[in-house]
């Protein structure tokens, strides 16, 4: 969007430094706390995330070597879920709390055409209960 902000990239903070992964054009490191370099992604032309990412996924064609990153995308979608009831109700929300006790948005039954009305409706004025989520009052736990 014209005169915003777009910054993009990846920071990891872990017991022993931090880094960045390059997004922004720069080389993938890792930086003790200390000050000092402890991993760089090389010289030259830097290779961000993404190209590695296509490198990863042209190599498992390349040598038929079946990829699944459904653990791991699994998890990053929860961390978000987790991160937007967090924001939506004001309050900490736990991992295993929310798995066990958290709202589900799927429709009760079982949907047998097209032609069914859809589980929720919208009220009089055509707004749907759970679409202005107000922090201290959406329960992200019903």
């Amino acid at each position: 969007m014209p005169r915003t902000w777009d910054y993009v990239d990846e920071h990891v903070h872990g017991t022993a430094g931090h880094g960045t992964t390059g997004s922004w054009g720069g080389p993938s490191q890792l930086n003790g706390y200390d000050g000092g370099r402890i991993w760089t992604s090389g010289h030259g032309a830097p290779k961000g995330p993404y190209q590695w990412q296509h490198d990863v996924h042209v190599k498992a064609i390349r040598e038929d070597t079946p990829m699944n990153d459904g653990y791991h995308s699994s998890i990053a979608s929860m961390a978000a879920v987790l991160g937007r009831e967090a924001a939506y109700s004001g309050r900490i929300v736990q991992w295993d709390e929310l798995v066990e006790r958290g709202r589900s948005y799927f429709p009760d039954g079982e949907i047998t055409s097209f032609e069914q009305m859809p589980p929720v409706q919208p009220d009089a004025d055509g707004f749907y209960e759970s679409s202005v989520p107000v922090p201290g009052m959406y329960d992200p736990l019903t």
